[in-house]
């Protein structure tokens, strides 16, 4: 019966189209003529955004020291989109910061509501006909133009810190339209699309569950692209080569349970007669636990080569990250800095796990320092110091080593780790941290691990 109907339906709308076939055409031209320009302006869209965001620290940098490599690389990436000859990049002053062609550096943003709605953080798309007005000394190309404005989204808070504008050549749809009133095939193709629109509510279902796993596909996609970019953010936040210093030997390990973790190691000399340790672990994976680690170290660096002691350091970091960060936004660390001269250690736990010491076979755990960074505006920290001696192993590490889970869901724990440590005494920094890998390896028996794996490592010779 339904089928019957269907036909029967068929039929009418073909003559129904053979009646008003010149008006049809003209709304079916017009429809066309849409649904393909937001296409365009969509994929042009999802493009940029599968690029990644760059981040607002680096945009506003960019734009202080005039210095437009990483602008220039989002215009070689966007110039890949066929048709597209020109980008701009706005700031939310209204003001045009960089593009492709010089000559509109510096000019003001030329205000209309599809900029606007990018400065609110809506992708917006405007088509211009090839006789439209536009700017001076700016023609728009034969066949008119789409100007495409992606907002720089920051994460955090969703805030606009800039507008990529970008302009691309369409083909002309008049041609098209006058053809579509002129052929008298017009009731045919207006009949296909009633026909067409029949059987897409037969299939309704289907067509529906096929539109699902297409936006899952695309959500995906985009979420591996923002993975790598973040992976790439948090690779150049490590050391590429621990400090050489003499009478200390260094070592690190570090794998990430996702593409992205929250955890972070450093070390670095914060003047020519101390050096800095640090081992932290942010709540959070992918972007937002590389964005949280980028501050952390951007911040711990500056404060510990400005001359701040170990535990002056940890709450000046707590003060900046408590009104920069979300509540449920926190970072365990432990920071450490040897005096070269006296071998006297300093260190200070921020609710992270603490160091452990080895000296004579012994275990001592380094506990002293406060709650976590970014929990409570008014925590207070305390400083540990020890004389370190030849023969000292000081071994950091995060919340992934000893609670890396075997077949049996049984922890490594803190027993096997010292275990382990103390069985290793007398030998170099990479052949301590070789072996505890190893041996948390062994635990797991083949079993990925849950959670970010970090350890640092360092020996007094």
């Amino acid at each position: 019966m339904k089928i019957n109907i269907l036909q029967k339906f068929t039929l009418f709308s073909f003559a129904l189209v053979l009646v008003i076939g010149t008006g049809l055409g003209l709304l079916v031209s017009n429809l066309l003529t849409t649904s393909m320009l937001t296409t365009e302006g969509d994929l042009t869209a999802d493009f940029v955004r599968l690029l990644g965001v760059l981040p607002r620290e680096a945009f506003a940098e960019a734009v202080r020291t005039r210095n437009y490599e990483r602008f220039d690389e989002i215009w070689r990436q966007i110039s890949l989109i066929t048709g597209v000859y020109r980008l701009k990049i706005h700031s939310p002053e209204g003001k045009i910061v960089w593009a492709n062609d010089a000559n509109f550096v510096g000019l003001a943003s030329r205000q209309n509501k599809a900029l606007q709605s990018a400065l609110m953080g809506v992708i917006a798309v405007e088509r211009r006909g090839e006789h439209e007005s536009y700017l001076v000394g700016e023609p728009v190309p034969k066949g008119g133009m789409l100007q495409v404005y992606v907002p720089m989204v920051y994460p955090e808070d969703r805030s606009v810190y800039g507008v990529l504008e970008i302009h691309r050549e369409t083909k002309s749809f008049l041609a098209m339209q006058k053809l579509l009133l002129r052929s008298v095939w017009i009731a045919v193709i207006g009949g296909g699309l009633l026909l067409y629109f029949c059987l897409f509510t037969l299939f309704r279902g289907a067509l529906q569950e096929q539109i699902r796993l297409q936006q899952i596909e695309r959500q995906y996609t985009q979420v591996e692209a923002e993975l790598q970019v973040a992976a790439r953010i948090q690779k150049e936040l490590l050391p590429s080569t621990l400090p050489q210093v003499p009478g200390v030997e260094l070592a690190a390990f570090q794998q990430s349970s996702r593409a992205v973790g929250g955890d972070y190691y450093d070390a670095f000399c914060a003047d020519d007669e101390s050096l800095a340790l640090a081992v932290a672990d942010g709540a959070g994976k992918a972007i937002a636990g590389a964005l949280l680690m980028t501050q952390t170290r951007s911040l711990l660096r500056a404060h510990l080569r400005g001359g701040s002691q170990v535990k002056a350091a940890v709450s000046a970091i707590n003060q900046t990250m408590v009104e920069s960060t979300h509540a449920e936004s926190f970072v365990t660390l432990f920071l450490a800095r040897l005096d070269r001269t006296s071998t006297v250690l300093t260190y200070c736990s921020a609710g992270h796990l603490p160091a452990l010491l080895v000296r004579d076979g012994q275990v001592t755990r380094l506990q002293e320092g406060g709650l976590p960074i970014a929990v409570s505006e008014t925590a207070k920290y305390t400083e540990g110091r020890t004389r370190l001696a030849p023969g000292d192993v000081l071994f950091l590490f995060t919340d992934g080593l000893t609670e890396a889970f075997d077949t049996s869901e049984e922890v490594y724990g803190y027993k096997r780790l010292e275990a382990e440590l103390k069985s290793s005494s007398g030998q170099q920094a990479n052949q301590v941290v070789e072996r505890v890998v190893q041996a948390v390896r062994d635990h797991c028996a083949g079993k990925a691990f849950a959670d970010d794996l970090t350890v640092l490592c360092m020996t007094i010779t």
